[in-house]
């Protein structure tokens, strides 16, 4: 979906309609869509810019 940074996402399993987690986007989703397949040391050279090496924090992550 779209988000922005730091907005409450909710995380599914690629077979299930019910999410397992929510949390804390520390990147807004565009820049997620440019990182994804990548490892964490290529996220600064993909963005320009780096944050953290994980798109959500697990401090900020609550598995349901």
């Amino acid at each position: 979906g779209d988000f922005e940074e730091v907005d409450v996402v909710n995380l599914y399993a690629e077979d299930n309609q019910e999410p397992f987690a929510r949390g804390l986007a520390v990147y807004p989703a565009d820049h997620i869509r440019k990182i994804m397949g990548h490892q964490s040391t290529e996220i600064e050279g993909e963005l320009g810019y780096k944050i953290l090496d994980s798109v959500i924090h697990r401090d900020t992550l609550v598995v349901l």
